[in-house]
Protein backbone atom coordinates (compact mmCIF):
# COMPACT_ATOMS: atom_id res chain seq x y z
CA UNK A 1 0.00 0.00 0.00
CA UNK A 2 3.35 2.50 0.51
CA UNK A 3 4.10 2.90 -2.92
CA UNK A 4 0.22 2.60 -4.72
CA UNK A 5 -1.32 6.46 -5.24
CA UNK A 6 -4.04 7.43 -2.90
CA UNK A 7 -6.74 7.93 -4.77
CA UNK A 8 -9.54 11.23 -4.28
CA UNK A 9 -11.98 10.54 -1.27
CA UNK A 10 -9.71 7.88 0.48
CA UNK A 11 -8.46 8.45 3.62
CA UNK A 12 -4.90 8.70 4.05
CA UNK A 13 -4.08 6.52 7.12
CA UNK A 14 -5.89 3.58 6.12
CA UNK A 15 -6.47 4.04 2.67
CA UNK A 16 -10.07 2.86 2.55
CA UNK A 17 -12.85 4.93 0.93
CA UNK A 18 -14.76 7.85 2.93
CA UNK A 19 -17.84 7.51 0.28
CA UNK A 20 -19.77 4.68 -0.54
CA UNK A 21 -19.19 3.34 -3.88
CA UNK A 22 -21.27 2.33 -6.83
CA UNK A 23 -22.16 -0.82 -7.07
CA UNK A 24 -22.50 -1.07 -11.12
CA UNK A 25 -20.12 -3.79 -12.78
CA UNK A 26 -19.29 -2.31 -16.14
CA UNK A 27 -19.37 -4.41 -19.42
CA UNK A 28 -15.75 -4.58 -19.19
CA UNK A 29 -16.16 -6.35 -15.66
CA UNK A 30 -14.43 -3.36 -13.33
CA UNK A 31 -16.27 -1.83 -11.07
CA UNK A 32 -17.47 1.72 -11.67
CA UNK A 33 -16.12 3.59 -8.63
CA UNK A 34 -18.01 6.92 -8.89
CA UNK A 35 -19.63 7.88 -5.38
CA UNK A 36 -23.06 6.47 -4.77
CA UNK A 37 -25.98 8.93 -3.79
CA UNK A 38 -26.71 8.87 -0.28
CA UNK A 39 -29.45 5.88 0.67
CA UNK A 40 -28.48 4.41 -2.77
CA UNK A 41 -25.80 1.70 -3.75
CA UNK A 42 -25.23 3.32 -7.32
CA UNK A 43 -23.98 6.38 -8.55
CA UNK A 44 -26.10 8.82 -9.88
CA UNK A 45 -25.77 8.11 -13.82
CA UNK A 46 -26.27 3.96 -12.57
CA UNK A 47 -29.14 4.76 -10.16
CA UNK A 48 -31.49 6.47 -13.49
CA UNK A 49 -30.95 2.94 -15.19
CA UNK A 50 -32.87 0.92 -12.23
CA UNK A 51 -35.51 3.01 -11.84
CA UNK A 52 -38.33 1.16 -13.44
CA UNK A 53 -41.14 3.42 -15.34
CA UNK A 54 -43.24 1.97 -17.21
CA UNK A 55 -43.18 2.13 -21.02
CA UNK A 56 -46.39 2.63 -23.01
CA UNK A 57 -47.47 0.33 -25.28
CA UNK A 58 -46.23 0.58 -28.82
CA UNK A 59 -48.16 2.01 -31.50
CA UNK A 60 -46.67 -0.30 -34.35
CA UNK A 61 -45.08 -2.88 -32.33
CA UNK A 62 -41.59 -1.47 -34.06
CA UNK A 63 -38.50 -2.71 -31.90
CA UNK A 64 -35.45 -0.22 -31.49
CA UNK A 65 -32.57 -2.36 -30.79
CA UNK A 66 -28.64 -0.02 -30.81
CA UNK A 67 -26.41 -0.81 -32.80
CA UNK A 68 -24.49 -4.30 -31.86
CA UNK A 69 -20.81 -2.69 -31.38
CA UNK A 70 -20.00 -4.22 -28.22
CA UNK A 71 -21.30 -6.34 -25.20
CA UNK A 72 -23.11 -4.11 -23.12
CA UNK A 73 -25.06 -2.82 -26.53
CA UNK A 74 -25.47 -6.67 -27.00
CA UNK A 75 -26.75 -7.39 -23.46
CA UNK A 76 -29.72 -4.03 -24.00
CA UNK A 77 -30.35 -5.52 -27.24
CA UNK A 78 -31.39 -9.11 -24.99
CA UNK A 79 -33.20 -6.86 -22.69
CA UNK A 80 -35.03 -5.14 -25.25
CA UNK A 81 -36.44 -8.18 -26.81
CA UNK A 82 -36.69 -9.69 -23.52
CA UNK A 83 -38.87 -7.13 -22.80
CA UNK A 84 -41.08 -6.72 -26.05
CA UNK A 85 -41.40 -11.02 -26.42
CA UNK A 86 -42.87 -10.64 -22.57
CA UNK A 87 -45.33 -7.73 -23.19
CA UNK A 88 -46.52 -9.31 -26.00
CA UNK A 89 -45.51 -6.84 -28.74
CA UNK A 90 -43.15 -9.47 -30.67
CA UNK A 91 -43.87 -13.53 -31.54
CA UNK A 92 -41.59 -15.69 -30.53
CA UNK A 93 -40.51 -16.61 -34.44
CA UNK A 94 -38.90 -12.99 -34.86
CA UNK A 95 -37.78 -13.12 -31.65
CA UNK A 96 -35.68 -16.73 -31.93
CA UNK A 97 -34.48 -15.23 -35.20
CA UNK A 98 -33.37 -11.93 -33.20
CA UNK A 99 -31.54 -13.90 -30.39
CA UNK A 100 -29.80 -15.73 -33.45
CA UNK A 101 -28.63 -12.32 -34.68
CA UNK A 102 -27.33 -11.69 -31.15
CA UNK A 103 -25.71 -14.94 -30.65
CA UNK A 104 -24.06 -14.34 -33.97
CA UNK A 105 -22.91 -10.61 -32.60
CA UNK A 106 -21.70 -12.04 -29.37
CA UNK A 107 -18.95 -13.93 -31.15
CA UNK A 108 -17.98 -11.39 -33.23
CA UNK A 109 -17.67 -8.87 -30.46
CA UNK A 110 -15.37 -11.84 -28.27
CA UNK A 111 -13.19 -12.42 -31.82
CA UNK A 112 -12.22 -9.48 -32.33
CA UNK A 113 -9.01 -8.13 -30.57
CA UNK A 114 -9.42 -6.04 -27.70
CA UNK A 115 -7.67 -2.84 -27.09
CA UNK A 116 -4.54 -2.76 -24.85
CA UNK A 117 -4.75 -0.66 -21.82
CA UNK A 118 -2.85 2.47 -22.13
CA UNK A 119 0.42 2.20 -20.62
CA UNK A 120 0.51 3.70 -17.12
CA UNK A 121 3.47 5.93 -15.87
CA UNK A 122 5.79 5.09 -13.62
CA UNK A 123 5.03 6.56 -9.96
CA UNK A 124 7.80 9.14 -8.06
CA UNK A 125 7.87 9.66 -4.82
CA UNK A 126 9.27 13.03 -3.37
CA UNK A 127 11.85 12.53 -0.18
Amino acid sequence: MGDKAMGVGKDKTTGACMYQECRFIKSNGLKCQSPAMRGSQFCYFHGRTRIYVPRPPARDKSLQLPPLQNQASIHAALDEIFQALASGNLDTKRASSLFYALQMAQQTVHAAPSPSPAPQPPLTTDP
